[in-house]
């Protein structure tokens, strides 16, 4: 082969394997009839270590750069796609058309979303306050600002949450909080609390557990180069832009305290089965939180 029909082919499949390696996938939604249950997806594998292959006697750091390899790489998609792919995975399965919000634990329509503030939401039947979005349970100002970012529309720590109540929490890191928020300009008590003093939020007790799972995913996930997230064991001011989130003693207290359910085992499935092909580690195995993350009595990893 002359070098000039080198050159020429290499021109004409080069950008093909980039475009490959960089596209962002459509969501092939589930069909009618399919099963969603939570079957345990990783049953469907060899086996166990197939899925996560060199962890046994693993702990630490060691451990956690094991589960990196097994998590990365996984199928992405755009932020408009999250408004079909959340009510598949935060569906309400006693309400069907409904989506469950996170942190306000309320079940309503699909079609009740964030619209903008254009829209008209009387004539709709609901309100802008009251509408749903797309929330980062893992702040995108803290690592990932960019809609461009893999973690900006990582299906393990997006949720579906009421508008204003996600403003409210902002990025709070997750701790314990002395004031009970009042949605809707104060006039509707809600179940989350905020700190006095600190820039901290307190979910409800069903959640937190799922919630700190979540963080312990993206900071596995999310090892570099672009961006190393890192959990803390502080509540990091509302200026801090820093790739770090916390409180990390918190996230281990409410791990233990909320163990992972049902509801969190088929949603981990259907993100690994329907849409990204990843798994949560710390679903499948909570023993792997503590094997990788421990505090002294200081407070220090």
């Amino acid at each position: 082969m002359s070098k000039r029909v080198f050159l020429i082919t290499l021109f004409l499949f080069v950008p093909v394997g980039l475009l490959q390696f960089c596209a962002v996938y459509r969501p092939v939604l589930p069909k009618e009839g399919d099963s969603l249950e939570a079957t345990n997806t990783l049953g469907t594998l060899d086996t166990l270590a197939t899925y996560y292959p060199g962890v046994k006697g693993l702990t630490g750091e060691p451990l956690k750069q094991a589960l990196h390899r097994a998590i990365r790489n996984h199928k992405r998609f755009s932020y408009g796609d999250l408004w079909e792919i959340l009510p598949v995975i935060d569906g309400d399965p006693n309400q069907e058309g409904n989506i469950v919000l996170l942190y306000s634990r309320r079940s309503q329509p699909v079609s009740f979303r964030d619209r903008g503030t254009r829209f008209a939401y009387e004539d709709a039947g609901y309100t802008l306050i009251d509408s749903w979005n797309r929330e980062h349970v893992w702040p995108k100002s803290h690592g990932f600002p960019n809609p461009s970012d893999t973690a900006y529309t990582d299906l393990h720590h997006i949720r579906a949450t009421d508008r204003s109540v996600n403003s409210a929490k902002n990025t709070r890191s997750f701790h314990m909080g002395e004031q009970v928020y009042f949605d809707n300009g104060g006039t509707v008590e809600t179940r989350n609390k905020q700190g006095k003093g600190i820039w901290s939020w307190e979910p409800p007790d069903e959640v937190k557990g799922d919630i700190a799972r979540m963080l312990f995913y993206m900071a596995v996930r999310y090892e570099g180069p672009d961006y190393d997230l890192e959990l803390v064991d502080s509540v990091l001011p509302r200026q801090n832009k820093r790739p770090l989130f916390g409180k990390l003693s918190t996230l281990l207290s409410w791990h233990a305290t909320d163990p992972v359910d049902d509801t969190e085992r088929q949603r981990n499935d259907q993100i690994f089965t329907h849409f990204q092909g990843n798994r949560n580690p710390f679903i499948d195995h909570p023993d792997w939180v503590f094997s990788i993350w421990s505090l002294d009595h200081n407070g220090n990893e």
